[in-house]
């Protein structure tokens, strides 16, 4: 019993401080057909500290207005906006992401997820629907993308701006940086709170040449994406978009935070929670881990393993089993590395521990 009180304290101090994970392919690239009832709060909304294990919490916000977000296939073949992407330097997107009056164009592999344009309506901001394709496809993840990582990309790409019945075109040309700042838990507006969250700040800042047509000179965007290892999108979105009009130069600010519901979020924290007879040993692990619990009486035992996008890559069921104190080995040998959710199942009664195999 010395053994297992030692874990035990293990567990509570592990599960007080956040990991940090990479952005891979497996864990942070949505397919067509996800989505998600989200909620926007509009006005000012802090996003918070950079850092090692910060605290985010926006459980003070309200969630009164409900939207939905989208990832969709994009069909290049009809329309507009996607007819619009077919620039072959940039090729053709993949997915594309949709909420509140934003579409964004995405090319996905198991390399990375790159960003080749994106549409906007600014809404009462001079009626103003904006088409942005980039002339050169924008490094969003480098995967694997880990905790201080930056990509800097410049860029220059077409637009047209509908105003009425006027479009009107240019060129721009900036920078886009998207950078891993920061790491640590979040609490959602709806008060779920989630464990293990990766913070990635993006900043965009355009300026049209002198002389060019359109009714914006500059544009700068600052975005904060939450993201944890269970749910391939983002599970919070904060955006700060600074327009310069053009002609008196005065600066128009939106910002807008949008999270996803929590009972759409998988709570990990809360299943550890209640794991105070289950250890997972070591933990980051390469090959072997052990999983050390207790049983009070005479129990039916599951224990599995989960990969991030559902699968169960190991099960084994053990029937009858006494009273005591048990410790199984766990071979990960053949798993990738990555994040995984270990599940101990007794007696119907289940719990978890997130590990990551090396």
């Amino acid at each position: 019993m010395k053994k297992l009180y030692f874990f035990t304290i293990g567990l509570f101090l592990f599960a007080s401080a956040s990991a940090q994970y990479d952005l891979t392919d497996a864990n942070n690239t949505p397919t067509a057909g996800d989505s998600y009832k989200i909620y926007k709060v509009e006005g000012s909304v802090n996003a918070g500290s950079s850092g090692a294990d910060v605290s985010w919490d926006f459980s003070s916000l309200s969630t009164a207005t409900e939207i939905d977000l989208l990832w969709e296939a994009t069909d290049n073949a009809t329309g507009n906006p996607d007819l619009y992407y077919s620039n072959p330097a940039v090729g053709l997107p993949n997915l594309k992401c949709t909420y509140d009056s934003t579409v964004m164009f995405f090319i996905t592999s198991s390399s990375g997820m790159q960003t080749v344009g994106k549409a906007t309506a600014y809404g009462g901001i001079m009626g103003i629907y904006q088409l942005m394709p980039y002339g050169a496809v924008v490094d969003y993840y480098d995967y694997p993308f880990a905790y201080q990582d930056k990509n800097t990309t410049s860029v220059t790409f077409s637009y047209v701006e509908q105003l009425g019945q006027f479009p009107l075109s240019g060129e721009v040309t900036g920078n886009f940086v998207v950078e891993y700042d920061g790491y640590g838990n979040i609490t959602l507006p709806d008060g779920k709170y989630v464990s293990d969250v990766a913070r990635i700040k993006i900043t965009e800042t355009y300026d049209k040449p002198s002389g060019g047509a359109g009714s914006i000179s500059k544009i700068r965007n600052t975005f904060y994406e939450y993201r944890e290892a269970f749910t391939p999108s983002w599970i919070a979105r904060i955006e700060e978009s600074i327009v310069t009009d053009a002609t008196t130069s005065n600066d128009i600010t939106r910002q807008n935070g949008y999270f996803v519901k929590g009972s759409q979020v998988q709570n990990v924290a809360e299943l550890i929670a209640n794991s105070n007879n289950m250890v997972v040993y070591p933990n980051p692990t390469v090959n072997e881990a052990n999983i050390s619990f207790d049983l009070d009486k005479r129990s039916d035992v599951i224990i599995s393993v989960i990969d991030i996008l559902g699968n169960t890559v190991s099960y084994d069921k053990m029937e009858n089993l006494s009273a005591g104190n048990y410790n199984e080995i766990l071979d990960m040998s053949n798993l990738t590395k990555g994040y995984y959710l270990v599940k101990l199942n007794i007696n119907g009664k289940i719990q978890a521990q997130k590990i990551q195999k090396l």
